[in-house]
């Protein structure tokens, strides 16, 4: 690489730029648009992770205007955003048309600067720490005042040199993400691994266990949210009052992020959980998580204590783990997922006399002590990948490393596989009037959208549910949710896109973050889909009203001859069929990777050694016959 020479810059963020860059105030680099009076277009939200999109993009978290949309302002693809939480994560890029939050401040670069070049340097960490000079007021920190920041000065490459730094960046950060998304990959094999050692500890029954409901060993209680708060603090005063956010991946919960003051408690009489419970999420897109609470405590309404009274603490925790998944597939579901007492009280388990669980429990804990340990390492090594790659995109905007001499290859894109759901304190701010209504998250868009480099997945997935059910549904014979996830499993593997959100269950390959937090939900909400459920026939999905509008993505996003391949090739197969394919290729995937030689021999044995799967070889479907042609038809098809 070249060496710059180097000019001194009066600026307390960065304070020399190569001799050969400009610098310009940012209000001469940028114009501000505050064009108001576009009710019909779509409101859109501003997150840190996917830049400006749509709210039936980024979910249902957002509180969402629904009157007073004149008052709303304008943003067109290719602008740039100061939302309340820019002074955290930088500035973000709009690849959407619609309205967002007067509150908002909306910048047009002018054509002195890419808006490759500024997406790399307004999230790097160097300007965050400038937006971070420029805040103001007190709210959850500050807000960035724009008069100050615009009078602020920016580097400015010449034009063909900050197309070089953006090839490199996009060329560098591709090959990290293609890294961290292996190791991500590990970390889920090891996940899977641990459930399949717990599974086949507590479920597999034997002499002298007894078969009973969790009612008889158990008992429940779900916790409450004081009026108003009251007594909710975060000085540690009192017990802990925990929350969905509080489970993290481990086990064991630490000490939660608020507490309940002792007073709130003797005046509201509440009975706190034993030490020793298991706390289950029982409402919400976490619904199924389980942890090990060592002290007294309390929680919010959507968690559950289990307390045990004819069974080890330990033991239960780990029958939960093993049991939440099944728990949460049969759970209620409208919006989200919901488990009540009465479910949980009728879950069956088998319960070993007492010493046989504490030998279970000693055998557990090293067996998953030694994964964690393995998954540790990973993560470490991921921090590593992730702190060299935000200090390569700082060093190069910034002109402390010189890429004008590279040459850079032809590459795969990549973009991290990271999942988007929302910790609590990840909300977005627009304007609410009142109660949310869903004709009005989405709107028609009338110019071209631009297809963010790296958008949501789960957004994808709600486009390519709607086209399936559009592409096979029938009135004659509906279509239900397990067929529908076969398809797309199918469709991601002819698109090469990633399917580590399908899991190896029962019915698999499943994917429940497309059904509770994913495309699903998306694509009810946005009504691009109906969803009707019969007793006995489970979930089946028809045609919404707004079905036209995720159409025209299909066709904008070029994606036609990927749903018409998919009508060619399976529009008369049964979903036993469909299912033998997905299972068979997910198979071959997993053997592919571990350099093991695909064969009718190897794929039975990793169905039969998956606690989830084993059961699949007694259908007829799975009969040696069948797996066999399975291989050979996949080898044509994918």
């Amino acid at each position: 690489m070249n060496a710059y020479k180097y000019q001194p810059l009066d600026e307390q963020w960065l304070t020399e730029i190569p001799e050969h860059w400009e610098s310009r105030k940012i209000k001469y680099a940028f114009s501000e648009r505050t064009e108001k009076g576009y009710p019909n277009e779509p409101l859109l939200v501003a997150s840190q992770n996917m830049g400006v999109v749509p709210k039936g993009v980024y979910g249902n978290r957002t509180v969402e205007a629904t009157k007073d949309l004149h008052n709303l302002k304008l943003v067109r693809v290719g602008d740039f955003v100061i939302s309340l939480r820019s002074f955290q994560g930088g500035l973000e890029y709009a690849y959407y048309k619609g309205i967002i939050s007067p509150a908002y401040t909306v910048m047009i670069p002018n054509d002195c600067i890419s808006s490759g070049y500024f997406r790399f340097l307004a999230k790097s960490r160097l300007f965050i720490e400038l937006l971070q000079l420029c805040v103001t007021g007190i709210r959850e920190g500050q807000n960035i005042d724009y008069g100050k920041l615009k009078n602020h000065l920016i580097p400015l490459p010449p034009r063909e040199e900050q197309d070089q730094i953006v090839r490199y960046l996009d060329w560098k950060v591709s090959l990290i993400n293609k890294l961290i998304n292996a190791k991500r990959r590990q970390i889920a094999l090891l996940q899977e691994q641990k459930q399949a050692v717990i599974n086949e500890a507590v479920t597999k029954g034997g002499e002298g266990w007894k078969r009973m409901h969790l009612k008889r060993v158990c008992r429940f209680k779900t916790g409450t949210t004081p009026s108003g708060n009251e007594g909710i603090n975060n000085n540690n005063e009192g017990f802990c009052w925990y929350t969905p956010s509080d489970f993290r991946n481990t086990f064991y919960l630490k000490p939660a992020d608020k507490h309940i003051n002792e007073d709130i408690v003797k005046t509201n009489n509440i009975v706190l959980y034993d030490a020793g419970s298991v706390l289950f999420i029982g409402i919400g897109g976490t619904t199924g998580k389980v942890a090990y609470c060592k002290e007294r405590a309390y929680s919010n309404q959507q968690i559950t204590a289990i307390m045990p009274k004819g069974i080890t603490s330990l033991y239960l925790l780990y029958f939960m783990i093993a049991k939440s998944q099944f728990i949460k597939e049969t759970a209620n579901y409208t919006t989200l997922p919901i488990v009540n007492n009465a479910q949980l009280s009728a879950v069956e388990l088998f319960v070993p006399p007492i010493k046989e669980q504490i030998e279970i429990v000693d055998y557990l804990e090293n067996k998953c002590s030694k994964i964690d340990r393995a998954v540790e390492k990973i993560e470490e090594q991921i921090s590593l990948f992730t702190e060299y790659r935000t200090r390569l995109i700082s060093d190069v905007v910034t002109g402390k490393l010189d890429v004008r001499g590279v040459v850079v290859p032809e590459y795969e894109a990549v973009e991290e596989a990271v999942d988007i759901a929302l910790s609590e304190d990840d909300e977005i701010e627009t304007v609410a009037d009142e109660e949310t209504t869903p004709e009005t998250l989405v709107a028609k868009h009338h110019e071209t959208t631009a297809k963010p480099k790296g958008h949501n997945q789960h957004f994808d997935d709600a486009v390519m549910i709607a086209a399936i059910v559009d592409a096979f549904y029938h009135d004659k014979y509906p279509l239900g949710r397990k067929k529908t996830q076969k398809l797309l499993y199918l469709l991601r593997r002819h698109q090469e896109e990633s399917t580590s959100a399908f899991k190896k269950k029962a019915a698999g390959p499943y994917a429940d973050e497309i059904r509770y937090k994913g495309g699903e939900p998306i694509a009810v909400s946005n009504k691009y889909i109906k969803t009707t459920s019969a007793s006995g026939k489970g979930t089946t999905f028809s045609m919404g009203a707004n079905l036209s509008q995720a159409l025209d993505y299909v066709q904008r996003w070029g994606i036609s001859s990927d749903i018409q391949w998919l009508v060619d090739k399976f529009c008369f197969t049964s979903v036993d069929i469909l299912e033998l394919y997905a299972t068979v290729d997910m198979a071959i995937c997993d053997l592919t990777e571990t350099n093991i030689p695909v064969s009718l021999a190897t794929i039975k044995h990793l169905i039969e050694t998956n606690a989830e799967w084993k059961a699949k070889l007694k259908k007829q479907t799975f009969s040696d016959e069948m797996i066999n042609k399975a291989i050979v038809d996949l080898a044509a098809l994918i």
